[in-house]
């Protein structure tokens, strides 16, 4: 019996001996399934923070690009391209990383394309390498045919035969052959149907939009005759629903007289003929109000003209803006504008021979709510309206001239009862670049990012 018993405690001593030995190994193998599944997490994590610290690289990269900034790193240039390495950063659990950043073709006004490198060494050895490239292009300028940015209390009033539509100045698309406005036999092209109105608040009254209308989510006020329309609307359908919406995007870009210039000459509201044929950009002056009064101002090359008072343009005064020599003018005003006196009565106008709206722009840079942008001209209008000052754009101008190109006010706009001017908006000024207009600053935008 006392050898039965021990050979049943030896029994049940092997028994539990290899119990213990399958939770041992078990256990070990549990504790190494956790460590690396810890390891595994750990590098997804730091994965994902080198790709984080990649971002930060396009961020500096846009920065830098947008503020015209090169200071605030060491930047080295080598042809087209500039680059720098950011300093080294902790990113948790005792990895570091450093970011090398690369921009291609860093002057072009268009499209530079940004690389940015994260390097981040492993306290337990190793690296990881994120590389991000980021395409960019500039902000678009005036992507609405009519627009207002005023808070939630900006308006676009429209009234009784007034008309919207589009079409694109550089259809081919090559940035060299151009056509003036042209009015469409039938508007059953995408070129002719893609004016925007966006605006915080929209009247139509009996107005015709070939193209959108958009608010910041407000309903657009019509009466029985506005139209909204498109290429494939019914003929039978007046306000195509697929065309009328409520998430409006206005950009509304800083407006500011060239920092640094060389005045050319001043001008007095005589008779004048200005800027070079083919020539440089020439910056003239008007050190008080500039005030046309039956004379005309001639611009034969590219121009600047910097107004420190209002503009006044009355009895059959004109700025005449040459087809040749690549006469272009941008105009600032510091105060009011006035393009004719009294309403539906005034032949004073501006004369854009060229007839392409992307030649001249008159630039209301004045932000007092007091300030006055009349215009009362029963003549047509070639280029671009633009006003900072939250006060309205007033159109009294009489029947169906043509207002063509584009027109921004940062409160409303109003066209007075009575009035039917055609306004016949360019898509190709989305297309310029960053150094047309010397007075409007658009940032560079990511449009896509690839990841290696």
């Amino acid at each position: 019996m006392r050898t039965s018993g021990n050979h049943q405690r030896g029994s049940l001593a092997l028994v539990a001996m290899a119990f213990s030995a399958v939770i041992a190994i078990t256990l070990a193998g549990y504790i190494a399934l956790s460590y690396e599944s810890y390891q595994h997490s750990s590098r997804l994590l730091q994965l994902t923070r080198t790709k984080r610290l990649a971002e930060s690289g396009l961020e500096e990269a846009l920065w830098a690009l947008n503020n015209s900034d090169w200071s605030t790193q060491t930047w080295t240039v080598s042809g087209t391209d500039i680059a720098c390495t950011l300093p080294t950063v902790g990113i948790g659990e005792g990895a570091q990383g450093t970011v090398a950043i690369t921009i291609h073709n860093y002057t072009s006004p268009s499209s530079p394309t940004i690389a940015s490198t994260a390097t981040v060494d492993l306290p337990a050895g190793g690296q990881l390498v994120r590389t991000l490239t980021a395409t960019t292009k500039a902000a678009p300028l005036f992507v609405n045919a009519l627009a207002s940015a005023y808070g939630n209390n900006g308006s676009i009033t429209l009234t009784s035969g007034t008309l919207v539509d589009s079409w694109n100045s550089n259809p081919s698309g090559d940035g060299t052959t151009f056509v003036p406005y042209s009015t469409p036999g039938s508007y059953n092209t995408a070129a002719n149907c893609a004016a925007i109105v966006a605006a915080p608040n929209i009247a139509l009254g009996s107005a015709t939009v070939y193209g959108y209308a958009v608010t910041f989510g407000n309903s657009i006020t019509t009466s029985f005759n506005a139209k909204v329309k498109g290429p494939t609307t019914a003929s039978s359908t007046k306000i195509d629903k697929n065309r009328v919406g409520k998430s409006a995007f206005v950009p509304a870009f800083a407006v500011a007289v060239p920092a640094s210039y060389t005045v050319t000459g001043n001008l007095d509201g005589s008779n004048q003929t200005i800027g070079t044929p083919n020539g440089g950009t020439e910056y003239w002056s008007s050190p008080t109000d500039l005030v046309l009064n039956g004379t005309t101002l001639t611009v034969q090359g590219p121009v600047v003209i910097i107004v420190h008072g209002s503009l006044s343009l009355y009895n059959a005064a004109k700025i005449v803006i040459n087809a040749t020599g690549r006469s272009r003018a941008e105009i600032f005003v510091s105060s009011d504008v006035a393009i004719g006196i009294n309403p539906h009565a005034s032949t004073a106008w501006l004369d854009n021979l060229s007839s392409l709206p992307r030649n001249l722009v008159i630039y209301s840079t004045s932000t007092a709510s007091t300030r006055q942008f009349n215009y009362y001209s029963t003549q047509s209008f070639c280029g671009v309206l633009y006003s900072a000052a939250p006060a309205p754009i007033v159109f009294d101008t009489g029947t169906n001239n043509a207002i063509t190109g584009a027109v921004f006010a940062n409160e409303n706009i109003t066209v007075v009862s009575g009035s039917r001017p055609q306004f016949h908006y360019d898509t190709y000024l989305q297309s310029l670049d960053k150094t047309w207009f010397k007075g409007i600053t658009t940032p560079y935008l990511v449009v896509q990012v690839s990841e290696s």
